[in-house]
């Protein structure tokens, strides 16, 4: 018996379904041994904010007040 998994999380900006005020949602494509599904994340943020340097994350002035609490 194997128990050993690959397991990979990769945030993504898609670009494509950027909305009328210019944001863009927030995807995660999640990876295990191979097998990968994308879900959305529910945030949106200004693609000129999107740093891919820094991991893909946004900048945290971008980030409301609110959603500030729940990512720490």
């Amino acid at each position: 018996m194997n128990f050993k998994q690959n397991l990979t999380v990769l945030f993504w900006l898609y670009r494509q379904k950027a909305k009328a005020d210019g944001k863009a949602p927030i995807y995660a494509r999640i990876t295990i041994d191979g097998k990968y599904t994308e879900i959305s994340t529910g945030k949106k943020v200004n693609p000129a904010s999107w740093t891919a340097g820094r991991g893909n994350s946004p900048k945290r002035s971008e980030v409301g007040a609110s959603d500030r609490q729940n990512w720490g």
